[in-house]
């Protein structure tokens, strides 16, 4: 509720400033919000009237984004046709833009819908592609889901031993995500004290 108040005060504040892309921005925050929900309906409009505003703006990577957004909706109806569409529209403007790190969002979602669709040729096409890029940028999440979808890829081959050995490399991943995320923790509780101590002090001093 916070958080829905907090997103209609922004996209108000950009309606009067007048902002197309700060209002597309706002609107697909909204969005996102009504996915956690499942209010699935409503979500789409938001999309919709996000990419709008993207397209209004000019901005190449706000309706690459939107159409991940669209994506994943019908993704989770099972409509694999329209998500594959829809990701590849994605897909071809993050390329295109040379935007990377979306870019991979965009192919592991197209793995992921492959493999569950049964196309196995291309979810083992966009891996081969894939791999090498999220290996240069050292994205340890994209290569955590990336060897996870390639295991779910083995165990549909009937290929048990690769698909073990492609789990066990994706957990190796994800247990470095859990590390980093528990320093990154310690390392905030450290400075939030430091900071509260200072207070502490110069309130002392006062």
């Amino acid at each position: 509720e916070a958080a829905e108040n907090a997103f209609r005060m922004a996209l108000e504040g950009e309606k009067k400033l007048g902002s197309a892309l700060g209002q597309a921005i706002n609107y697909a925050n909204l969005g996102s919000l009504l996915e956690s929900q499942e209010k699935i309906d409503s979500a789409r409009w938001y999309y919709k009237r996000s990419m709008q505003l993207n397209q209004k703006a000019g901005s190449r990577l706000g309706v690459a984004l939107c159409w991940l957004h669209l994506g994943r909706l019908e993704e989770k109806a099972g409509q694999w046709a329209q998500a594959i569409a829809k990701y590849q529209h994605a897909e071809a403007i993050l390329r295109s833009v040379g935007d990377q790190w979306h870019w991979m969002e965009s192919v592991i979602s197209l793995i992921r819908v492959h493999i569950d669709k049964g196309d196995l040729v291309m979810a083992s096409h966009y891996i081969k592609e894939a791999e090498p890029v999220a290996e240069q940028l050292g994205a340890w999440e994209d290569l955590e889901a990336l060897y996870r979808e390639k295991s779910r890829m083995c165990s549909k081959r009937g290929d048990s031993e690769q698909a073990f050995m492609n789990y066990k490399k994706s957990q190796v991943y994800r247990d470095s995500l859990v590390s980093e995320k528990k320093i990154q923790h310690i390392q905030n509780i450290r400075i939030k004290y430091e900071r509260e101590n200072k207070e502490q002090q110069m309130l002392a001093m006062k």
